[in-house]
């Protein structure tokens, strides 16, 4: 069946929208080697295409509304915190326990940091970097140690795995980047000057900025990679569990690679919408809504080892979500070039 383009329209916006539980990382589930999918048989997805078209349309018509709710909303941003600076380091200190139990049962189970990493005889000095990592943060205790092991262990991925595939992952540099400076904001240097023109607010909202790119660039990155430039992937998952593609238990004409791009586009617009900044608490409750819904998928089909897989491995995605939310998404472009001129100046001047 041809859908209309008012069909068509209609049912990508909801699509698109709640697709988003396939967000989650099809690697962890199906095999890249042998997907069962013929390649052959128009499995890519073009420009030409009139769905493609009409699902990129929503998806920009989206990105504008976020930016006009987010310049609505700019003016309420200009107002103080409320929150104490212990609530935030309370925030913070959550979202580190968070992640070292990622990265302690990662460990444990001989994955480095992802299922699909799993940890070859070769590797498992960095293991135990990352049993190491884990411990550190869940322990509060050298913060610094911890944040580089993990950033070591980033490094060792990507030239194993390569740059699209550590990629998806880049949010852990910036979670632990944001883990440092927010420590940093704590127990300043002896030497003030070293951390000029920044104060303990100025830091951790630089953390929250570079982890809410980070963060964007691996959903754009992994729309990209599992579903827009590799949908055989993710049709595979969903051929596995078709009940994933709900909008075919509700009667609707959706085929799985409609919702497959749905999905893929919803990911890279997520990316999108956090790499500019827009509307980021907004932006992470819908994501976080997603990472429940697709936990919940496992484990009301009595998949509990998956649905305890995905839940680990989710684990930072949710510290940083709660990060973004209760404290924001960090300092918008432009209030950084004080801080970038202020650096330019200090170089100028030293050299």
């Amino acid at each position: 069946m041809k859908y209309s383009v008012w069909y068509t329209s209609v049912f990508a916006i909801l699509g698109m929208f709640t697709s988003k539980q396939v967000e989650a990382h099809v690697k962890w589930f199906v095999s890249q080697n042998g997907t069962g999918i013929d390649k052959g048989n128009d499995v890519y997805f073009s420009f030409l295409n009139p769905n493609m078209k009409i699902v990129l349309g929503i998806a920009i018509l989206t990105f504008i509304c976020a930016a006009i709710i987010h310049i609505c909303l700019s003016r309420y941003a200009q107002q103080p915190s409320i929150l104490t600076q212990k609530l935030k380091t309370q925030v913070i200190v959550l979202a580190q326990l968070l992640t070292g139990s990622a990265f302690f049962a990662s460990s444990i189970n001989g994955v480095l940091f992802a299922p699909h990493f799993t940890a070859s005889p070769n590797q498992i000095i960095f293991l135990m970097m990352e049993l190491v990592a884990g411990i550190l943060f869940i322990s509060r205790s050298y913060i610094y140690l911890a944040s580089f092991l993990t950033i070591i262990i980033f490094i060792v991925v990507t030239i194993d795995y390569g740059f699209v595939s550590s990629f998806e992952y880049l949010n852990l540099v910036g979670l632990v980047s944001l883990f440092s400076l927010s420590y940093l904001a704590v127990r300043p240097p002896k030497k003030r000057t070293l951390i000029e023109p920044f104060n303990k607010e100025s830091l951790t909202m630089l953390g929250l900025t570079f982890y809410r790119i980070t963060l964007g660039i691996a959903l754009v990155v992994l729309g990209l990679s599992e579903k827009l430039l590799n949908p055989e992937l993710a049709l595979n998952f969903v051929n596995q569990y078709p009940e994933f593609n709900f909008m075919q238990a509700l009667g609707l004409d959706f085929s799985n690679r409609l919702f497959v791009l749905c999905g893929g586009v919803a990911e890279v617009l997520f990316g999108m919408i956090y790499i500019v900044g827009f509307v980021p608490r907004i932006n992470t409750l819908a994501l976080a809504v997603f990472l429940i819904a697709s936990n919940s998928f496992f484990a009301f089909t009595g998949e509990l080892d998956k649905a305890l897989m995905e839940l680990t491995g989710h684990l930072p995605l949710l510290a940083g979500a709660i990060m973004l939310v209760i404290l924001g998404g960090g300092y918008s472009y432009s209030a950084l070039k004080p801080f970038v001129s202020f650096q330019w100046r200090s170089l100028r001047v030293n050299t």
